[in-house]
């Protein structure tokens, strides 16, 4: 069973029809087994699937950095739906208020395990902003240099 493609946004992504969202391999629904979850996406890939969910919530950042290793091998075979959008320090949220600043789109982009060196697949990720602060506009908040595409969560 091979699953169909799509066309994401107007970049040239082409991401599986079904996609597969990693939240519960971080956190959630009891203790994480990473042998397991590396062994989930990699059999994904295997039958078609290239769209893995995540946020850098979802940890926060461990989930980020889980796909890190299991796609190491495999960056070109993949496209990564990340969201963003909340503040946090020494592995904690920081208030419940979104930021939606440019100043901090760049820091979480640069910041994200997903978009940072320590997995090197920017430019095969979507980024995703969980809400924009009231009066907000789009293309003031997006870096371009930095994101290629930007949606609301």
């Amino acid at each position: 069973m091979m699953l169909s493609k799509r066309k994401l946004g107007s970049q040239g992504l082409e991401v599986s029809a079904i996609g597969l969202g990693c939240m519960p391999m971080s956190q959630s629904y009891g203790p994480a087994d990473e042998q397991e979850s590396i062994a989930t996406l990699h059999r994904a890939i295997e039958i078609g699937c290239n769209f893995f969910d995540t946020a850098q919530g979802y940890g926060p950042l461990t989930n980020e950095e889980l796909l890190g290793r299991a796609f190491k091998d495999r960056r070109d075979q993949v496209v990564i739906g990340t969201k963003f959008g909340f503040r946090f320090k020494d592995g904690k949220q920081v208030g419940a208020e979104t930021a939606s600043r440019p100043e901090y789109i760049r820091e979480a982009v640069e910041g994200s395990p997903i978009g940072s060196w320590r997995l090197l697949i920017a430019e095969r990720t979507a980024y995703r902003i969980y809400t924009l602060a009231a009066f907000t506009d789009l293309e003031e908040r997006a870096s371009h240099e930095l994101i290629a595409l930007v949606s609301w969560s």
